[in-house]
């Protein structure tokens, strides 16, 4: 199972919205459950995609 992950950059521009306009709805406990940190860049899952 492979799921289709997004960059912050990615998911925001997809949406219309700031990056850091996820970055302050996230809350701490979500941004555990659907980021992972892969280099410098952090990707969200399909999960947290939808939630957001």
């Amino acid at each position: 199972m492979s799921e289709n992950l997004k960059t912050i950059r990615e998911l925001a521009e997809e949406l219309g919205i700031s990056k850091t306009a996820i970055n302050k709805k996230v809350s701490d406990s979500e941004r555990k459950q659907w980021f992972s940190k892969k280099g410098n860049r952090f990707l969200v899952n399909e999960t947290g995609q939808n939630a957001i």
